[in-house]
């Protein structure tokens, strides 16, 4: 049994904690000139972690760089002060939630930041987190990632990182092959990629064990980890897997689809000429690109509009030589690695909240909006009337809320226990969990209950969202169970704390799953007559 789960049954929690907060003291007394690839690095002392902020993992992906693959990072012989985050990846913030229009952060945003309590060699699994916004908002920095917590009282080493987003992540033109030849855009992707090496190189100077790296992301981070599972360029840098909230099925553009896309939008930026089009959209000024190109995920585009281009990762190149469906299907993806896969309640209550939802005929409405594009994504009718009527808004307690959960199940819940059935169909160890717990303290929100993205907060044991504080009692409770279960999985590559039951693994046949709440349960045949609806709808994709 490891470390971790030993303190957790030695002693009670209380004291537990205690005794790693000790420990962190006293190992990370010392933050200074860490030694890695390209130079020493100087953090800071944080009640007993050592915090680097700040660390660049690639060159500033700014003039000739600006849609290249992530290069090498200048080395540097001082040592480099990582107190302070530096910019997040330039970006429109999102407008959703009230804020301005105006484009916040910086090209040059290719830094990570770690959070250690460890001395150099103590081989501590390492935990590094992916951010979500749809690939087109969010850093590594926010106040929710801040990884003391998690990495004193998990035990682990923590790293967040920048990844470049949406047209800048993503864009895709034939003039933009790299130098050899290649050419999949994929840009954030790689940027991952290029942080994960990272890891791979410098970790053990910040106490971390580069042979046990867990992987965890929600939403676009998700997503972007189950591509990365079915990547060839990245066997060897990960070991374990989270996947929160992200239905990478979705995601299924092609390079061959999206290149003349490419030169459409290039030509509406004033760059058609294919001689001059990589200088010309080198030189642009980013907010031009970033207000001119409407991007976003799961885009699709409208045959002679010359402004889209949908912001996510692309198939049918080196990194990702099959879509997501395609590869977890066949079974080409890395099987071995030991995967955490859920859902939370309300995942769709974010999405609505701010939409006209009060009466079957806003519901109509909304549905007859939506029901195309869903159906082009997943190229055939879904919503049949067998479907609808476990939605019918008379069963629930406003029209808002069947179709919160009617859109939660298809868009999220579903394709997530149909990805659970394919992995686990091929021997992967696979843990599916659902998080209920609403937070408590956030009444602003309204009803939006166990919201997508509401989970974050208890996995890193930062009582923070959306610039709101929320340090109850029971949300301490609920965030000291998921926060030791992610940490255990870290260790074990199985879902392990003392405070918590048992935790099976999944399999088709009992669909078993964990309730993530405050009176933690686990259960069989999770949402199994709407799912089973939704995968007879969509026939043999998830066969």
């Amino acid at each position: 049994m490891n470390r971790f789960l030993e303190r957790m049954k030695s002693a009670g929690l209380l004291i537990a904690l205690l005794a790693l907060g000790c420990a962190a003291r006293a190992a990370a007394a010392d933050c200074a000139n860490i030694p890695t690839d390209k130079g020493p690095v100087t953090g800071v002392d944080n009640k007993g972690v050592c915090e680097y902020k700040g660390i660049p993992f690639a060159a500033p992906p700014v003039g000739e760089l600006r849609f290249r693959l992530p290069q090498p990072a200048q080395p540097w012989t001082a040592p480099l002060v990582a107190d302070a985050f530096r910019a997040e990846c330039y970006q429109t913030p999102m407008v959703d939630l009230g804020a301005s229009k105006k484009p916040t952060g910086d090209e040059d945003c290719l830094y990570l930041n770690v959070w250690s309590a460890a001395a150099a060699g103590a081989n501590k699994p390492v935990m590094v987190f992916i951010y979500g916004g749809g690939f087109q908002h969010g850093s590594g920095s926010m106040d929710t990632y801040h990884g003391a917590r998690l990495a004193a009282t998990g035990d682990v080493v923590v790293v967040t990182l920048n990844y470049r987003l949406g047209p800048f992540g993503f864009f895709l033109h034939p003039s933009l092959a790299e130098p050899d030849g290649t050419n999949e855009g994929n840009y954030g992707m790689y940027d991952q990629i290029a942080a994960l090496k990272w890891v791979r190189a410098n970790i053990a100077a910040f106490g971390g064990d580069p042979d046990n790296v867990t992987l965890f992301g929600e939403s676009a981070g998700g997503m972007s980890i189950a591509m990365h599972l079915t990547s060839p360029l990245t066997a060897g840098l990960f070991h374990k897997a989270i996947i929160e909230s992200g239905p990478v099925f979705m995601l299924s553009k092609t390079l061959n689809e999206l290149m003349p896309v490419g030169e459409s939008v290039a030509a509406h930026l004033g760059c058609g000429n294919p001689a001059t089009a990589a200088a010309c959209l080198r030189a642009l000024p980013a907010e031009d690109i970033l207000l001119k190109v409407k991007s976003g995920i799961m885009f699709l585009d409208t045959p002679g509009d010359t402004q889209k281009f949908p912001s996510e990762p692309l198939a049918g190149g080196l990194l990702y030589p099959k879509t997501a469906i395609a590869a977890f299907r066949a079974g080409e993806y890395h099987k071995t690695v030991p995967v955490i896969i859920g859902t939370n309640k309300d995942e769709a209550s974010f999405f609505v909240f701010n939409d006209k939802l009060e009466t079957r005929d806003d519901f109509n409405a909304r549905l007859a909006k939506d029901r195309s594009k869903m159906e082009a994504i997943m190229g055939r009718k879904i919503l049949s009337g067998t479907i609808l009527d476990f939605y019918d808004p008379d069963k629930f307690e406003t029209p808002r809320k069947a179709y919160a959960e009617l859109m939660g199940d298809m868009a999220f819940t579903c394709p997530t226990r149909m990805h659970a059935n394919l992995m686990a169909g091929h021997g992967t160890p696979v843990y599916l969990y659902h998080f209920t717990h609403e937070p408590e303290g956030v009444e602003m929100l309204g009803d939006w209950g166990a919201f997508h993205g509401s989970e974050l907060p208890f996995v890193f044991g930062n009582m923070t969202f959306l610039g709101m504080k929320f340090p109850y009692a029971n949300n301490k409770k609920v965030s000291r169970k998921v926060l030791g279960l992610w940490a255990g999985f870290a260790h074990t590559g199985a879902p392990q704390y003392e405070d918590a039951p048992a935790w099976p693994a999944y399999d088709p046949q009992t669909q078993a799953f964990m309730e993530l709440s405050l009176d933690m349960k686990a259960g069989q045949g999770f949402k199994k007559d709407r799912c089973d609806a939704f995968q007879s709808a969509l026939g043999d994709l998830f066969q």
